[in-house]
């Protein structure tokens, strides 16, 4: 089989570093090249090795990332700008349309740590679910975060709570219909059904900077006083620090405070620095690119004490500066890395030229 020169070039980089650091390994699969052993013989090969050898295996991890660095930094596909999904797909025999099973696969990845993704609903939130909402702070302390992130949902419930109240009462009204028609009389022509009732109803306990089909607007909440965090248990602790490393908001929620410290930080390396907070878009040129995440173990297994967010900020720096090469005006983009098919997040930044420039 041939392969692509780069990926060949990672094999060979890959069977070198075993040679040095994992010999057995590397004379097993050596030995199965040379003798054309069948694909599915070879790998029950190195399973049966890896069972004696556990070890071995997270050795051969480390050992595949490091020699498949350089391909995956050559084929980062304009990095920070994760492809578009195509939820429906044409069914092949020409039957109606169908959910893409590569979507929905993802999308069932999300809910299992979002429960709830507002931008994708058109109906109401589920019972049981609370709401996921981001929150507008600069707050680095992981348990400070995740808290801060269950008072933003819990304000949203409370919000929604008495705006249910509101259409209750003008659904008691004897003229409440009229009144909800009213209200949407000059966009839509209704016929007087229960159906649409309901939908309308339902429709109208929507809030400001969060509705269904629409992504979530920050939150302002107040951060929490030193002495609640200290009355924490460790069991909350790890339960709030979930909350914010696991949910596509709660990394959202992060961001600000990582466009800030490194912002000072490639500042003080001397570069002329702009920030953006807007969508990173395609056909920019990238004068430098970094990423930083972790993988997720089981539920809760995050340490509350691990400076998550200043960890990220110092790797991205590191990295983007490591690979400018000119010292020109740039812009800096961040934006969180959201593959929980593989339960990997964390963040990603690039630098680009400045628009001025």
């Amino acid at each position: 089989m041939n392969f692509d020169p780069q990926v060949e070039a990672s094999l060979q980089a890959l069977m070198n570093l075993l040679e040095d650091e994992a010999p057995e390994m590397a004379q097993l699969l050596r030995e199965g090249k040379e003798k054309g052993t069948e694909p599915h013989i070879l790998l029950m090969s190195l399973m049966e090795f890896f069972r004696q050898r556990p070890d071995m295996a997270q050795m051969l991890e480390a050992l595949t990332l490091q020699a498949f660095a350089p391909l995956r930094e050559t084929s980062a596909l304009e990095p920070l700008i994760p492809p578009e999904p195509i939820p429906v797909v044409m069914h092949p025999e020409g039957k109606s349309p169908k959910l893409n099973p590569l979507y929905e696969a993802a999308l069932s990845e999300q809910i299992q740590f979002d429960r709830d993704i507002p931008e994708l609903r058109t109906g109401p939130l589920p019972d049981g679910v609370s709401p996921a909402v981001p929150v507008d702070t600069d707050v680095r302390n992981p348990v400070a975060l995740g808290d801060m992130l269950g008072r933003a949902s819990q304000d949203v419930q409370e919000e929604q709570r008495a705006r249910k109240d509101e259409v209750a009462a003008l659904l008691a009204d004897p003229l409440g219909a009229d009144r909800i028609y009213a209200l949407v009389a000059q966009e839509v022509r209704l016929q007087e059904d229960t159906r649409m009732l309901q939908v309308l109803s339902s429709t109208m306990v929507d809030l400001d900077g969060y509705r269904r089909g629409e992504m979530p607007a920050l939150r302002s909440v107040p951060e929490p006083a030193g002495a609640s965090l200290l009355a924490l248990t460790p069991e909350e602790e790890a339960e709030a620090t979930w909350q914010f490393l696991s949910t596509t908001q709660g990394r959202r929620t992060a961001l600000r405070a990582l466009r800030g410290l490194m912002w000072m930080s490639l500042t003080k390396e001397g570069l002329d620095v702009s920030i953006s907070t807007e969508k990173p878009q395609p056909g920019k040129q990238i004068l430098a690119y970094a990423s930083w995440s972790l993988s997720m173990g089981e539920e809760h297994a995050t340490q509350a004490r691990f400076a998550y967010v200043d960890m990220a900020a110092a790797v991205l720096t590191k990295g983007l500066m490591e690979k400018l090469q000119e010292r020109v005006p740039v812009t800096l983009e961040i934006v969180t890395v959201d593959t929980v098919d593989v339960r990997r997040v964390g963040w990603a930044a690039r630098l680009i030229p400045q628009e001025r420039y």
